[in-house]
């Protein structure tokens, strides 16, 4: 009798461990269930979201006419992308941006300032030639930030090397007519008008006086520091 117990006892605690690892396996199966449902869905997820209704090139300012409202997949994209069109009116396109593009935040910036405000803010601007040998000139947009190397040359130190400012805003990169050596229209014409001979600086009127007097008695390069 005491053997059929025992038995009895250890059959009971068969079942009981059988029934728990039943109940773990259900439970471990729902949970990779949802898993995969929820993997599933996000996978499908979709929304509306500002897309690009032409072609834009870098620098230029964006407008109405020039975005749209679409429903797209956002599975796997970064999550700056925007969904409100005031958003993206007035600003400038910080890369050259293709018709159908999300419109991302980081591909877009605030307008520079014009000469208005420029003046208005006690700032001027000042303009330096550019070396295509000598500089960043062929890689730089308005609105870019530069910093600004002097290099000069006495008879005690020789050539010596200095920066002079950093962290200087482009207003403009102008060809040899005068025009924007980066915009759409330089592009679309001859080779020459994309090349830059001419850079602006917007500087206040302390560090504008520093760059005229380097360019009378030294020489001027840049190098990039970063966009908008």
């Amino acid at each position: 009798r005491i053997n059929k117990m025992i038995t009895i006892k250890k059959e009971k605690k068969k079942i009981n461990v059988k029934a728990i690892l039943g109940i773990f396996l259900l439970i471990l199966s729902g949970l990779i269930l949802f898993a995969i449902n929820a993997f599933y869905m996000s996978q499908q997820k979709v929304d509306n979201v500002v897309v690009f209704a032409n072609d834009i090139s870098c620098g230029s300012k964006i407008s109405e006419k020039d975005i749209t409202i679409k429903e797209v997949g956002v599975y796997g994209i970064s999550t700056d992308f925007i969904k409100d069109k005031n958003k993206v009116i007035g600003k400038v396109a910080k890369a050259d941006l293709m018709q159908g593009d999300i419109a991302f935040s980081s591909k877009i910036g605030k307008p520079s300032l014009t000469k208005e405000e420029i003046a208005h803010k006690g700032m001027c601007i000042v303009t330096i030639d550019v070396s295509i040998a000598e500089s960043v000139g062929t890689h730089l947009k308005k609105g870019d930030k530069v910093g600004v190397v002097s290099v000069r040359e006495n008879e005690e130190l020789g050539k010596y090397v200095s920066l002079l400012l950093d962290n200087v805003q482009i207003f403009s990169v102008d060809n040899s007519q005068g025009n924007d050596a980066t915009s759409k229209e330089a592009k679309e014409g001859q080779a020459s008008e994309t090349i830059p001979t001419q850079i602006s600086l917007i500087l206040s009127k302390e560090n504008c006086v520093k760059v005229i007097d380097e360019k009378a008695n030294g020489t001027i390069h840049l190098i990039y520091e970063g966009g908008k």
